[in-house]
């Protein structure tokens, strides 16, 4: 429990760190972004982004269940096992990312013209998208090999490493944005993050199995067919599930343009960097909880589970109540006033964000787990009734379709996976006047942030400051009071079962 522990604050704090990166990468460099390449180009930029991102799925959607088999593994004390898995990984990713780069250098020529990208754009968009698909590569190889430092207990280097190269990236693409390289030179930094990161992981595994041999055992070719098994479920999962998480601002460039696509990203910006911050701690918990689970099976993580879903849904709540309120002003002082967006429109990105991060969470559950194919086959289902209604919603409701059909997609399916993990596995089981008593106090909160953000929307800039500090003020505290409180219950609990097992032994 101890490793655990240590293990999961450790990536917890270097997470954190990220987002303090992150931050700067979104928020300071993104002015820049406009002021050197111009509204049109960056928003092409935007849209080309979000299909490179969205290609994330030729991991095969292996990189879940590879990790998940590793934290096992150890739960149960199976080095060997461990090791036979972290090989099938790494030798999958590393030939896969090279069919895959040569794929979208044949895919890239045909690039501007799906965009519709002006001309003048067109060949600096086309090298922009071979650059970001080849840090996409690494990135997935870099993924895999913090993922296997997280399941063995050991995620500080790996992680420090790569907050190091996103800063190294971000001077990088600065540089050369400076120096009028324009939007190439933005993907070279992506590509410089990944390379720093890829080295130093690469080079702190090797001196850890030098002090102690931990990749010493070659897996048989059952061990790939067993990961390969899984790819029918999870690789269509993950198809539809990243190109969902991913394609937002390019179905915005595609129905209403460019300068559309800016301001909708501005605004979601921060709701995201708020959403990471949140998923940061189910990330420091999932392959821990699934070494847990590895051990002592569902009924040995019970309590620990519902606390931890407790903290997360409370504090998504928090947060993008937060967001609600301090939208107006922030971009107002980032950008400019003419990037603002109406209020229903910060409400629903919110919304949408609550359930998107909600399902993540939810379904993720089951993958730590072990129902993988499970948590595929209904994650597929809740990605292609998000895509359907992203092609139906905007050109019906214009802007307001993309987050309705995050909403409606996402939202529906966690509800599903959280009652399935009750089902399944007898995990958050929540007596439902209790939930009914929750889910009321957090829709209160939301509407108290739209009230909020509402009445200061014709106050100066001072005023909404003020109001979003002190909102955020009493919402933070009551959520920190509240994790404090439910931490000494845990500790009052655990002295009882200490001294209850003691009376059982005399």
């Amino acid at each position: 429990m101890g490793q655990r522990g240590r293990a999961g604050m450790t990536n917890l704090f270097f997470s954190y760190l990220l987002q303090g990166v992150g931050f700067i990468q979104g928020f300071v460099m993104i002015p820049l972004y406009i002021h050197y390449l111009g509204v049109t180009l960056y928003g092409c930029w935007i849209a080309t982004l979000g299909i490179i991102n969205s290609l994330s799925f030729i991991d095969l959607g292996l990189a879940q269940p590879i990790g998940q088999r590793i934290a096992s593994s150890m739960g149960r004390g199976d080095t060997e096992e461990a090791s036979r898995y972290f090989w099938v990984g790494l030798s999958l990713f590393c030939g896969i990312g090279v069919v895959a780069w040569l794929s979208g250098w044949a895919v890239s020529f045909w690039i501007p013209s799906i965009l519709k990208i002006p001309s003048a754009y067109a060949d600096a968009i086309t090298m922009a998208f071979l650059l970001g698909a080849l840090a996409l590569v690494l990135k997935i190889v870099n993924d895999f090999l913090r993922g296997f430092g997280m399941a063995i207990l050991r995620p500080g280097v790996p992680v420090a490493a790569l907050a190091l190269g996103q800063l190294l990236g971000l001077g990088v693409s600065l540089f050369l944005l400076v120096n009028g390289f324009g939007v190439i030179g933005v993907s070279i930094g992506l590509v410089a993050t990944e390379v720093f990161c890829l080295v130093v992981t690469g080079l702190y595994f090797a001196g850890l199995h030098a002090r102690q041999p931990m990749f010493h055992v070659w897996p048989p070719s059952g061990h790939y067919r067993s990961m390969l098994g899984f790819t029918p479920h999870v690789f269509v999962s993950q198809v539809s599930f990243r190109i969902t998480q991913q394609i937002d601002a390019t179905v915005v460039t595609f129905f209403l343009g460019p300068g559309a696509a800016v301001i909708y990203a501005v605004h979601k910006k921060l709701a995201e960097f708020l959403g990471r911050l949140m998923y940061s701690i189910w990330g420091s918990a999932l392959l821990p909880l699934s070494h847990m689970a590895g051990e002592k099976g569902a009924s040995g993580i019970r309590s620990i589970t519902l606390s931890i879903f407790a903290a997360i849904f409370s504090l998504l709540v928090v947060l993008y109540a937060c967001y609600i309120v301090i939208d107006r002003p922030f971009v107002s002082w980032w950008i400019s006033p003419a990037s603002l967006a109406p209020l229903w429109l910060v409400v629903a990105i919110a919304l949408a964000r609550l359930a998107d991060n909600a399902l993540n969470v939810s379904s993720e559950l089951h993958m730590a787990m072990g129902e993988i194919n499970f948590m595929a086959r209904y994650l597929t289902l809740s990605s292609l009734l998000s895509l359907g209604l992203f092609a139906v919603l905007p050109q019906i409701l214009g802007m307001a379709g993309i987050p309705l059909a995050t909403i409606a997609g996402s939202g529906s399916f966690a509800v599903f996976f959280v009652i399935a993990a009750r089902r399944n596995f007898g995990l958050l089981a929540v007596p439902p006047t209790r939930l009914l008593a929750v889910l009321g106090a957090g829709a209160a909160i939301l509407a108290l942030a739209t009230a909020a953000a509402a009445w200061t929307a014709i106050r100066t800039p001072a005023e909404q400051w003020v109001v979003a500090g002190v909102f955020g003020t009493v919402l933070g505290g009551g959520w920190i009071y509240l994790q404090w409180h439910q931490v000494r219950t845990f500790k009052h609990l655990s002295v009882q079962e200490t001294s209850l097992s003691g009376s059982i032994g005399s």
